[in-house]
């Protein structure tokens, strides 16, 4: 394992190599719908959770979307029309996960909840994924817990899904939890957060050669624990205290990228590479710090009547990290000009010709301070159109899907 120093070399030179001209994101917002596409938001909530958040996510693939939301599993068609609706216990179940944590008085089983899920589309593969943790029945944390992680048969999710589970901390000390995922030519790529109090937190990373997920039998036999000095929980001040790994369907590098976000008032993310994943040669990971304009914790979202307010995991990188043509792009969360929360997002060169640099050439604030921006994602078409979504949410905006777009053209040099 070894770590770099932030490096100050200009991108000047690197950035005539490309020769790309850079429009700035349009600070716009229109609704789903106006945008031509609105997934219906799944019929029931987990009401038991303390957080007032939905804890929504999910993805689109050619044909279908899947949308998790507090406990819930949803397949719907692109025009709307749900095909598939059950419990994350019963999606889980039906892909053969096991979900027992213990046996009552009486010897029957106990099952886990689920927690943190998240779902991913590989156009690559053609495959989707989807990954939880399993916490204790009523929710709580569960030291030593399972992550599971589910693989489709085919593009079309209804076609059903095979799981596979491994256990997050093999100390037995820590509760894995806020499970990101991502996917690029190479492998599949799990992190965690992870706590034994809230003064001893870490990080997790799991990286899976993808070939390995894909045959009729799915196997961890390669899965990658990163660890430092042979420990898996990692440092959030070294690597960040939530890290997302970037998803590329056409890349080419022998390298695998992700990004880190570290506490409020950092002025740098956290670069991390791994290489050599499944060559059957030593994996190597490296992680570089690139300098960012200094970010906060942005407030929770403000609502109509403002009684109760929506919980915003800022700084967090909640979304996703994609790579795109030797850049990546991300956004987050972060306090705007008037304590508000808005979106910061970044584009990053990942020059093969500078391999040690990682230089933010374009980044931007996506804000209005009477309105909250929660949980951005972001996406860039082949096209070269870039898409940011997001919640947005206000004193008189019911929280709402909101989304802004930007452009790379093509230039001279």
């Amino acid at each position: 394992m070894k770590s770099r120093k932030p490096n100050s070399r200009k991108s000047n030179r690197r950035q005539q190599n490309h020769g790309l001209n850079y429009q700035t994101l349009e600070a716009r917002q229109m609704l789903a719908v106006d945008a031509g596409f609105q997934v219906p938001v799944a019929s029931t909530l987990d009401v038991s959770s303390p957080f007032v958040t939905a804890d929504v996510h999910g993805d689109i693939g050619p044909n279908h979307s899947i949308e998790v939301v507090n406990g819930e599993y949803d397949v719907r068609l692109l025009n709307g029309t749900l095909v598939e609706r059950t419990s994350l216990q019963q999606f889980w179940q039906a892909a053969g996960a096991d979900l027992v944590i213990g046996f009552d008085t009486v010897n029957n089983p106990i099952l886990g909840s689920i927690q943190d899920t998240r779902v991913l589309y590989d156009a690559d593969s053609g495959n989707w994924f989807v990954t939880s943790v399993i916490a204790n029945e009523d929710g709580s944390a569960l030291p030593g817990n399972d992550i599971l992680l589910g693989i489709s048969r085919s593009n079309n999710p209804i076609d059903g899904f095979v799981a596979v589970q491994f256990v997050g901390d093999t100390t037995g000390a820590h509760f894995n939890s806020f499970t990101t995922i991502a996917a690029d030519a190479r492998g599949v790529f799990v992190t965690t957060n992870n706590e034994i109090d809230p003064d001893n937190q870490s990080v997790s990373i799991y990286a899976i050669p993808k070939a390995d997920l894909l045959g009729t039998v799915p196997s961890l036999s390669n899965l990658e624990r990163v660890a430092v000095n042979g420990d898996a929980n990692l440092d959030p001040d070294v690597f960040g205290s939530t890290i997302q790994f970037a998803s590329d369907a056409n890349g080419d590098s022998a390298r695998s990228l992700g990004l880190g976000t570290f506490d409020s008032g950092s002025s740098a993310l956290s670069v991390i590479e791994i290489e050599n994943l499944g060559t059957g040669l030593p994996v190597v990971v490296t992680n570089t710090l690139t300098a960012v304009e200094t970010y906060l914790e942005a407030p929770d979202g403000r609502q109509i009547n403002d009684i109760v307010r929506l919980d915003n995991t800022s700084p967090d990188i909640t979304g996703s990290v994609i790579e795109h043509e030797g850049f990546l792009w991300t956004a987050h969360a972060v306090e705007g000009s008037d304590s508000n929360s808005a979106v910061r997002w970044y584009q990053i060169e990942t020059d093969e010709f500078a391999p040690d640099s990682f230089d933010v050439v374009n980044t931007g604030l996506v804000e209005n301070p009477a309105l909250d921006f929660l949980y951005p994602s972001i996406d860039v078409s082949s096209e070269g159109i870039v898409a940011i979504g997001f919640t947005g949410t206000g004193l008189s905006q019911a929280a709402s899907s909101f989304l802004t777009l930007g452009f790379i053209t093509q230039g001279q040099d």
